[in-house]
């Protein structure tokens, strides 16, 4: 689902169980709540039994606005992110950030400090991502990454960035706020799905697909027939190895848009949808690229607010592509709201 404000996946386990990647809010939505916990909540799920995991795949904003309230929702579900993020000095880091005169909403410090506090008041241990992990095994639900060399590089930024002794507050945006984004892998006997996160592509083979491939190569994994596309298919989520040695020939794959900055720079470009549907047995999209209010002068856009003149469409922000399969049948798909196909 999305793109609202950010990306999450929902994915029914199997026999009333479900699993939750990421968070997002409709911003049409004047309260702002998680999208997956309205979609659980329409279903009638009980929150309570029925969620058994939620990962936060990293943390960047457009993945985990509304973290906190869905983790509340949900008191007996397991809670994953990258190892990188439950490390003592990120704990620090966020309660640095998150607490006094100085506090921030930067790269959701806020969402991950509500995290920290329900889990410590829970006496939860949040389970840590790496390679190779199994995090639930039937169906089997295994975490790639981060690498030992990317927790590295991201706990050196945290060192660096971490505010000082008498020094001013400032907004908490790393360099790379992918760095240690999670892959995620689920194995049911007739399907296997990845979830690509936020994950990118390096020349260096300590980071990124190349070492999610290698280990994934290594340790086994089961070649996906449906994919949620990295990066919301930008360029710079593509790597051959991720199509070659974690997929199978020709997989369907889902694209959740970038949904801020100028129109033209936001993945996935036509060109990023070309080559996914190139390599792909078909592309479904969760929505399009608002383009309302864009072409507004700045004159005009004063000349409305003094008049309290507020511009509206139609369209509708949220889209929701929703992948079903039975033992012995193909997939179905089915799209509500903003979702559609290539």
């Amino acid at each position: 689902m999305g793109p609202g404000h950010g990306e999450a996946v929902v994915i029914h386990l199997g026999n009333g169980r479900w699993m939750v990647v990421d968070s997002c809010v409709d911003l049409e939505d004047a309260n702002r709540r998680p999208a997956p916990l309205l979609y659980l909540s329409a279903l009638g799920v009980n929150l309570n039994e029925a969620v058994e995991l939620i990962v936060a795949s990293h943390w960047d904003d457009d993945h985990t606005q509304g973290l906190g309230v869905l983790v509340d929702a949900c008191p007996k579900a397991l809670f994953s992110c990258p190892s990188s993020l439950t490390e003592r000095e990120f704990g620090k880091y966020v309660e640095r950030l998150s607490t006094g005169a100085g506090t921030t909403q930067g790269a959701n410090v806020s969402e991950f400090r509500k995290v920290l506090d329900l889990l410590a008041d829970r006496g939860q241990t949040m389970v840590r991502a790496v390679p190779g992990r199994q995090v639930l095994t039937a169906p089997l639900v295994r975490t790639w990454s981060p690498s030992d060399h990317e927790q590295a590089l991201f706990m050196e930024f945290v060192a660096q960035d971490t505010p000082k002794h008498a020094q001013g507050h400032r907004k908490a945006v790393p360099g790379s706020p992918n760095l240690t984004s999670i892959v995620v892998t689920i194995e049911w006997p007739e399907a296997c799905v990845l979830l690509g996160g936020d994950m990118e592509a390096h020349a260096d083979c300590r980071r990124g697909w190349i070492a999610v491939a290698s280990e994934a190569t290594r340790l086994g994994v089961r070649k996906g027939d449906l994919v949620k596309i990295p990066h919301h298919g930008s360029n710079t989520g593509h790597h051959d190895r991720m199509w070659t040695d974690m997929l199978l020939e020709q997989p369907m794959a889902a694209i959740a848009p970038y949904g801020r900055g100028p129109l033209d720079t936001r993945p996935p470009t036509s060109s990023d949808v070309h080559r996914i549907r190139k390599l792909s047995r078909s592309v479904h999209q969760t929505a399009r690229h608002r383009t309302s209010g864009e072409t507004l002068s700045p004159a005009m856009r004063l000349a409305l607010e003094a008049g309290r003149i507020r511009l509206s469409d139609n369209t509708v922000r949220m889209g929701l592509v929703r992948f079903r399969k039975t033992p012995g049948a193909a997939w179905r798909t089915e799209v509500f709201g903003a979702a559609f196909r290539h």
